[in-house]
């Protein structure tokens, strides 16, 4: 038997290592217990970004989570842009502004706005994929490489429930 770990010289961590097996009858995914003594347990495989379940893929919480925070922050930051945008035209009129109102009274002309509230736009509200740029084409990636007709794919779904709750927050 030929043993990739002396060829390569890995030393494979057994507290790291989990071993799953399937049943036919419900298709769920059981972690081999270490001991013997302990009964198996149905848990998810968590791998490379991905949770698989044994009926279904989707993308880690955590993933979607920062994409949720990033575009809920983004989003707050370019609604709190244009509600000061009335009080920097009307420059005259209101004697105080706030810090954030200072820098995009700065910002306010500038390139850099611009091409911030565009990559804002492509990154977080956007339903079309633009490659290797936003979350909905890493997304729609995934789901072509994992559709397989044993199990559902459910990384599309998540992403474009994401962009719904921020297309819903946006600007009103």
């Amino acid at each position: 038997m030929f043993d990739i770990c002396k060829l390569q010289k890995l030393t494979i961590e057994k507290n790291k290592t989990k071993m799953f097996f399937s049943t036919a009858h419900d298709r769920s995914l059981y972690q081999v217990p270490h001991t013997n003594n302990t009964q198996a347990q149905a848990k998810p495989l968590d791998f490379l970004g991905f949770i698989f379940d044994g009926h279904s893929v989707y993308l880690r919480n955590s993933s979607i989570y920062k994409y949720h925070y990033r575009g809920k922050r983004t989003i707050k930051l370019m609604d709190a842009f244009f509600k000061d945008r009335k009080y920097i035209e009307a420059n005259n009129q209101v004697p105080y502004y706030s810090e954030r109102t200072k820098l995009s009274k700065k910002d306010h002309d500038s390139k850099r706005n611009y091409r911030l509230r565009r990559r804002s736009i492509q990154l977080y509200l956007s339903d079309t994929p633009i490659p290797q740029r936003n979350m909905q084409s890493y997304a729609t990636r995934a789901q072509k490489q994992l559709n397989s007709g044993r199990y559902r794919v459910k990384v599309l779904k998540q992403v474009q429930k994401q962009i719904s709750y921020f297309r819903k927050r946006g600007w009103q």
